[in-house]
């Protein structure tokens, strides 16, 4: 009896030490130790605003260099960008984050939206990011479309832009209420040059319709219409390399289609927030605040957001002394979709050179 409570002792205490053991291996692996990976996959949420927010660190943490990717649309999510970054991301990683109510996140439909809400929001996702991952790393914003605007503003606000190495913007729109009147500019000059080469493809003439029928944009059902149609053109565009946007495999695994399309569909009811962006929204006045490196890649046939009228004057207005304007020749609203080896090369050349 004696014999077998000793034994009892000895296992317990062995077991107690085997315990012991194991808590101190696995706290003096840091929090960053676990997340290094040549192929991370790091998926969690935060909370905002009655959301919870899905953010996505994918890619090359080894490399200690993370890009924060903020999507467009608005509510487009980060789903086009992440099927289309496999080169980029034996690189670096990439924080593929869906903003609220966009993309997979959950959470509040119904409540307050507005552009100073999302500002908030993406502060607090640089916060989370931040915290996880260490003093080692090194932090780029990039942004698209809206987001480059927003991306853009969110720089320009206190000293947020202490915690990038740079910014890379892909065919943002700065002048977001210019945006509607910019794609009928470059929707109908498109049309003429198309129909002028003898191009009878019906799109062109049913966009010159378009534009002649509509001097102003003053409803979001014909902004709705005309950026379609302007998507849709780009694709028609012989210079542009073919591409496809929607794919069904996306929406396998940790990407939820039928949350995507419930998000995109509330927020796009949300009028009164679409026109404070589309009709209220111009941030020029405050590039000139943005003084850390940045790059703007451009689609050379970005009819939706013009190379000329939004590109060159993000880069003629932003205040830092080392920027870039690259055009992509083959691509339009989407130049990570149309020319991946391209916008890559343009990343990597600007981040190794500022990292």
């Amino acid at each position: 009896m004696n014999i077998t409570n000793q034994k009892t002792k000895v296992m317990k205490t062995q077991i107690l030490g085997l315990f012991i053991l194991t808590i101190i291996f696995l706290s003096s692996c840091s929090k960053d130790e676990a997340l290094i990976s040549s192929d991370a996959n790091d998926l969690f949420a935060v909370r905002s605003n009655g959301n919870d927010m899905l953010v996505k660190v994918v890619g090359n943490t080894e490399s200690k260099v993370i890009i924060l990717f903020v999507h467009g649309g608005p509510g487009e999510g980060s789903w086009i960008f992440e099927k289309n970054i496999e080169q980029l991301k034996t690189h670096y990683a990439i924080a593929l984050w869906d903003q609220g109510n966009s993309g997979s996140t959950q959470g509040n439909n119904s409540g307050v939206f507005t552009v100073e809400r999302y500002l908030d929001d993406l502060g607090k996702v640089v916060k989370v990011l931040k915290t996880r991952y260490d003093d080692g790393f090194k932090f780029y914003l990039m942004g698209h479309s809206c987001g480059g605007g927003f991306s853009a503003a969110y720089l320009a606000e206190a000293n947020n832009q202490d915690d990038f190495q740079g910014f890379i913007n892909i065919d943002g729109a700065h002048k977001l209420k210019s945006v509607k009147d910019y794609q009928l500019i470059e929707l109908k000059k498109r049309a003429d040059i198309e129909i002028a080469k003898g191009n009878t493809d019906p799109i062109w003439q049913e966009a010159l319709d378009f534009c002649e029928s509509h001097n102003e944009i003053t409803t979001i059902a014909d902004f709705s219409a005309l950026s379609l149609l302007c998507g849709d053109a780009t694709a028609k565009i012989d210079s542009v390399n073919l591409f496809t946007l929607i794919d069904p495999t996306t929406f396998f695994g940790n990407y939820s289609f039928f949350s995507y399309l419930s998000n995109w569909s509330s927020l796009w009811a949300k009028e009164d927030y679409l026109k404070e962006i589309f009709w209220e929204t111009d941030y020029s006045d405050k590039l000139s605040q943005i003084t850390i490196p940045t790059v703007a890649i451009w689609g050379g046939f970005d009819v939706n957001c013009s190379k000329q009228l939004m590109g060159e004057d993000y880069i003629n207005l932003v205040g830092s002394s080392d920027k870039t304007l690259v055009i992509c020749e083959h691509s339009g609203h989407y130049p990570f979709v149309t020319e991946p080896v391209e916008f890559t090369n343009a990343v990597v050349f600007f981040i190794e050179r500022t990292k």
